[in-house]
């Protein structure tokens, strides 16, 4: 029994030998392949990390400039809210204005309209006094035909009534 045994114990160990190298060799693998896996996760790591920080530096940025363009903003509409407001006081200087000159042409109009009315009642009297002129003028004429008539008459007389004194 020992030379059955011995032999297949001497092949049961050297096959157990074989194993043991064999899952040596596998184990050396499997951690080779464990520690290439680790350094890969440990560089994937280190990436996404760097990545990570860009990311984070580029939100910064994007936050500082998001700040900016909304003080940006802020200075434009406080500008335009000025400008607005000069917009309506210039509006309101050029109405009352307007509103002036409306009232100087209106003075103007009826200064006018009072001058025309003088310069009408001028005409009336020149008129008036242009056909009292003819009146007179018609009188005088009258006087002057009955003093040339008298001075005649008394031309007349005058020859006689020397001759008679």
């Amino acid at each position: 029994a020992e030379l059955i045994v011995r032999p297949a114990a001497e092949r049961l160990g050297q096959q157990a030998g074989q194993l043991g190298e064999r899952l040596e060799e596998t184990a050396e693998d499997l951690r080779a392949k464990v520690a290439s896996i680790e350094a890969e996760a440990v560089g994937r790591q280190r990436r996404h990390d760097g990545l990570l920080v860009a990311l984070e530096e580029r939100l910064k940025a994007t936050e500082e400039r998001l700040g900016e363009i909304s003080r940006l903003q802020g200075a434009h509409e406080q500008a335009a809210a000025g400008r607005a407001q000069r917009l309506d006081d210039n509006v309101a200087v050029l109405s009352d204005r307007l509103e002036n000159m409306g009232r100087g042409i209106q003075a103007s109009a009826d200064r006018l309209q009072q001058l025309e009315r003088g310069m009408q009642l001028q005409q009336e009297e020149q008129q008036t006094i242009a056909g009292e002129l003819q009146q007179v003028r018609g009188g005088v004429a009258g006087v002057q035909g009955k003093v040339s008539i008298l001075e005649q008459a008394l031309q007349e007389k005058a020859p006689a009534s020397l001759a008679q004194q």
